[in-house]
This record gives C-alpha cells, sequence and structure tokens, in this order.
C-alpha cells in the first residue's frame, strides 16, 4: 500500500470515528440525551426513556417564571385531551429549591408527572424558559419551543396531534 493510500485510509477511519462518536454522543435533543431525562415525583421516579412507545412532552419550567406559569394551563388541557390517545407530558423544575415545587404544582392543578430532575447534568437544561421538547414514539425530537405565546399553544397542539 502506497504512502497516498494509507492516508486515505487513515483519514477515512478517522472521519468514521468522529461520526460514530458523533451518533452515541448524548447531545441535547438527541434521542439518547432524552431518554435519561428523570424527574422526582411524590409517587416516584419518572424517566423519559421509559415512555418509549408514547408521544412525550417534556416541559423545562420554574416556579418564579411568568411565562411558564402563562404555559401550563395550556399543557395540562392538551395532557388532559390526549392521554388516553399515547401523549405523556414530563415536567421538568429548574427551580433550586425543592420546597417551592410541590406547592406549585398543586397550585397550577398539574396532574401530569412533574418534578425537579434527578440529575441535574443529565436534564439536559434549556438556555431559557420555557421550553418545550416534544418527542415521537421513537423518543425522537420532532418540535421544540424556547418561550411563549398563545400561538405557541396552537402550534403545540398541532404537532401533538400530528404526532398522534
Amino acid at each position: 500500500m502506497g504512502r497516498k493510500a494509507a492516508i486515505v485510509l487513515l483519514a477515512l477511519l478517522a472521519a468514521a470515528w468522529v461520526s460514530a462518536e458523533m451518533m452515541t454522543r448524548t447531545s441535547r435533543g438527541g434521542p439518547t440525551a432524552m431518554a435519561d431525562v428523570a424527574i422526582r415525583t411524590p409517587d416516584g421516579t419518572v424517566r423519559v426513556g421509559d415512555l418509549r412507545g408514547k408521544v412525550v412532552l417534556v416541559d423545562y419550567w420554574a416556579t418564579w417564571c411568568p411565562p411558564c406559569r402563562a404555559s401550563i394551563p395550556g399543557i395540562e388541557a392538551l395532557y388532559q385531551r390526549y392521554r388516553d390517545r399515547g401523549f405523556a407530558v414530563v415536567g421538568v423544575s429548574m427551580d433550586d429549591s425543592p420546597n417551592v415545587v410541590p406547592p406549585f404544582i398543586q397550585e397550577m392543578g398539574m396532574t401530569y408527572p412533574a418534578g425537579l430532575p434527578v440529575d441535574r447534568e443529565k436534564a439536559n437544561a434549556p438556555p431559557s424558559l420555557p421550553t418545550m421538547v416534544l418527542l415521537n414514539r421513537d423518543g425522537e425530537e420532532i418540535w421544540r419551543q424556547e418561550g411563549f405565546a398563545e400561538s405557541v399553544e396552537q402550534e403545540l397542539r398541532r404537532q401533538v396531534e400530528q404526532a398522534l
């Protein structure tokens, strides 16, 4: 094998290694990353990866975030409307204090699983709140929204209906 062929072979091997590394790396938004998101609720731990086979909305929020407060009633209504068709919601609180979360969940009337992340490093915390990440039945991200406006509710409903 000539020097040129060896260099080409080495470059191909390096490219294949980098490609494989990128595919298995846990990155924001990837199926592996979202599968690792887990929260603690009063009823136990809920892990997004365990909900594979359902359309899942992962909703990142905090008690101190006014747009988060505004988005939660619409998410709750969507959950009530579609949960029997295979739609699930996981509410991930990005609060620092565990004491503020349970009263907030009760105040907001959240019936879907919500709580603090079991492991903040694996929570894939977004850069802004609220952030909604919609996963298809295979756990793949199909829609993401950072921030909230009334038009977001309509688009989220459309995305959920399409995924179901």
